[in-house]
């Protein structure tokens, strides 16, 4: 079922990550999959993609949830900052 393919997608991660010598996994302050969707989601808006369409592939309920994944780089704060 669902579980089962959730922990199959979790041992292949881990799986990856070990194989490409990245530290995994939150006790070893390594990348998790929940931070893959932080990285995806600030890449996207980074990119020039609208809130909405990130919330959608994102599967979140609304636009707040994505905004609390999103992180703006320095460059991009500095840029906003010039533009005024």
């Amino acid at each position: 079922g669902a579980r089962a393919a959730e922990n199959a997608l979790i041992r292949a991660f881990a799986a990856a990550c070990s194989e490409a010598g990245v530290p995994h996994g939150r006790a070893q302050e390594g990348v998790t999959v929940h931070s893959l969707r932080h990285t995806g989601a600030t890449r996207a808006i980074a990119a020039g993609h609208s809130l909405r369409a990130v919330q959608l592939l994102g599967g979140w309920s609304d636009i707040r949830s994505v905004m609390r994944y999103t992180h703006p780089a320095d460059r991009e704060l500095a840029a906003a900052a010039e533009s005024i």
